[in-house]
């Protein structure tokens, strides 16, 4: 397993191609959401049934598959001054 620090997402958050760490275009747009914390009137993410993320109010569905690094997920929930817990 890859551990990675804070240190590495906050140096190469920047720079990250989205494309290089999600496995869908939906999900990418939800990342992209996350990182620029760009969240419309969501306001929560919600962990569902078989790892499934959802963003509350439309419900919009981020779909855990091979290819998507949860460290990014991780990072841009908790760097987004949006979501509250």
């Amino acid at each position: 397993m890859d551990h990675r620090y804070y240190n590495y997402y906050e140096a190469n958050a920047a720079d990250i191609s989205l494309e290089d760490i999600t496995s869908s275009e939906q999900n990418k747009q939800i990342l992209r959401r996350l990182r620029d914390d760009d969240l419309g009137w969501h306001d929560h993410i919600t962990l569902g049934r078989e790892g499934r993320f959802y963003l509350t109010e439309r419900c919009e569905l981020l779909l855990i598959r091979e290819g998507d690094d949860l460290g990014w997920l991780g990072y841009f929930i908790g760097r987004s001054v949006k979501l509250q817990g």
